[in-house]
């Protein structure tokens, strides 16, 4: 259960930080501009399989590679993929968190001057503060 919520976490992070458009969630931003990629690269390196949901099939003794994961669960309603071309959802999520780090990436530089003093305040204040 508990790497249902995680998972559910990120899916809504990776959703929302996109459409936050206030300064003081800069550095959820920043975040964000770093973690997408690695979660990429670790989505790439293990041919398209979460980690999160081959242990989450592991503990619920499903074969490891079952397509009855939370996310395809969580998903498939929405877009009422066809059950016999599973990596269909694959090809969707690279196609949206693409769009979305893009979106990011590009809020995160149109006032890149700005953001980038605001993040070096925060990191000087809370370093003074140690």
């Amino acid at each position: 259960m508990i790497i249902k919520i995680f998972h559910f976490l990120i899916i809504l992070l990776i959703v929302i930080v996109p459409f936050i458009n206030t300064k003081k969630y800069i550095v959820l931003k920043a975040y964000y501009l770093v973690l997408i990629p690695a979660i990429w690269i670790h989505w790439y390196l293990s041919f398209g399989y979460c980690s999160l949901t081959l242990l989450d099939n592991y503990l619920c003794g499903k074969d490891l590679y079952s397509t009855d994961g939370f996310v395809n669960k969580l998903l498939e309603p929405i877009f009422l993929f066809p059950k016999d071309k599973p990596f269909i959802i694959n090809n969707v999520i690279w196609v949206v968190s693409i769009t979305l780090w893009f979106k990011v990436l590009y809020d995160f530089l149109k006032n890149d001057y700005e953001n980038l003093k605001y993040l070096q305040q925060l990191v000087t204040t809370s370093y003074h503060k140690q």
